[in-house]
């Protein structure tokens, strides 16, 4: 495993000196997971769930521009109920994620429990703290997932199991950033 792989695999979401992480998303790859993928990268599988993991901590945990642009397709296609489609909108949310509106609640924490790979299909499996709706304010352990096609090494289209957000990520109101 190169140093860069070890890194990612300790903290998916790296913390700028002195910064909360960027996007404050704390996406903990577990290193076991990763093992199974960098043994043998010599597969289509494998080559892809690379991809993906490399892709989430370009673009959700460091707001990487470059990082869409290296990952995501021209024509990318987003199934999540919460973000339109298309490669220009991934650049956009990358610029709210490094600065992101005054009041902005970010999603709770992600840490990987697995990946599951299939001919151009990726899926990784998330342990994420869910709002408990029978005790307000509590959280419950829960799962989340997230769904990616790949063609020719690019993310194509994504899948996952989000419910609305009461505000749209890409409003923005004047005055509300810091």
């Amino acid at each position: 495993m190169s140093r860069g792989q070890a890194r990612l695999a300790d903290q998916a979401c790296l913390h700028r000196r002195g910064r909360a992480p960027v996007g404050r998303q704390s996406a903990t790859l577990l290193r076991a997971d990763l093992r199974h993928i960098m043994a043998d990268p010599g597969t289509l599988q494998q080559r892809n769930a690379r991809i993906v993991l490399d892709m989430w901590q370009g673009v959700i945990c460091e707001g990487s521009r470059e990082a869409v642009l290296r990952y995501i397709h021209p024509d990318y296609v987003q199934h999540a109920v919460n973000l339109p489609s298309g490669r220009e909108q991934l650049l956009h949310l990358t610029d709210l994620i490094r600065n992101p509106p005054r009041g902005f609640v970010p999603p709770a924490s992600k840490h990987l429990v697995r990946t599951v790979a299939q001919d151009d299909t990726v899926v990784v499996i998330w342990r994420q703290d869910q709002p408990d709706p029978a005790r307000p304010g509590e959280t419950y352990p829960g799962h989340a997932f997230d769904m990616y096609r790949l063609e020719d090494g690019l993310i194509v289209e994504h899948w996952d199991d989000t419910r609305k957000w009461a505000r749209s990520w890409s409003e923005e109101q004047p005055g509300e950033r810091p």
